[in-house]
């Protein structure tokens, strides 16, 4: 995700998460490294994504750490403990590099 994730953009995010479950993916990648806003629809969108991924035990999900006034909001919310937050793609555990091309 690059920009913002906001009301407008937040069903897009969304729409590609739950894709990439439908499509198999045992995980995702939600790259926030480029993205300089989210409001409370993107944090609602990551939680129902999250929710869905640990529906199944054999799915992960990791957030590339954002962009400090990002990750703040993740902070004030307690989300970043919530989530598996990662400092790069290449940060991946190995089992699950073979997924990366699922990215959201």
């Amino acid at each position: 995700m690059a920009g913002e994730i906001d009301i407008a953009t937040a069903p897009q995010l969304q729409d590609a998460a739950y894709q990439a479950l439908l499509d198999g993916a045992s995980s995702l990648v939600i790259d926030l490294t480029d993205t300089g806003f989210i409001d409370s629809s993107g944090l609602r969108v990551m939680v129902n994504v999250l929710k869905r991924v640990a529906a199944v035990p054999a799915r992960s999900l990791h957030v590339v750490r954002p962009a400090p006034p990002v990750m703040k909001v993740f902070e004030l919310t307690r989300l970043d403990s919530t989530f598996s937050m990662i400092d790069s793609v290449s940060a991946l555990p190995p089992v699950q590099a073979e997924d990366r091309e699922r990215r959201a």
